[in-house]
């Protein structure tokens, strides 16, 4: 017989209520970087910067039509610090990439 367990919460943040409230800055920061034409890397700023380098940071690409070229970021793991990272996009966008975006997600 197989026996599933629960898995546990411990390390989840949780927060008493409507269940809507955010973790708060210190823990988990997210943003927006728009994509420029002719430009492969992207500084993503921590703002307030974390008390230590993040454990988790992860980049996803939004092309803002059917038109946009298919791209993907990459977390550039030798620029992370407490206040931010660089991240490099797997090709050099052209105009046809105006009006993406790069979201982000970072936590301790």
């Amino acid at each position: 017989m197989i026996s599933l367990k629960q898995p546990s919460s411990q390390g989840l943040y949780a927060p008493s209520g409507s269940g809507a409230t955010p973790p708060p800055t210190t823990v988990q920061q997210t943003g927006t970087v728009n994509i420029v034409a002719g430009t492969q890397s992207y500084a993503i700023v921590f703002s307030p910067a974390f008390g230590a380098a993040p454990s988790f940071v992860a980049a996803q690409v939004q092309i803002p039509n059917d038109t946009g070229e298919t791209l993907f970021a990459v977390v550039d793991l030798s620029s992370l610090t407490a206040s931010g990272v660089t991240v490099w996009l797997n090709g050099v966008p052209t105009a046809a990439s105006a009006g993406g975006k790069i979201n982000w997600l970072a936590n301790l």
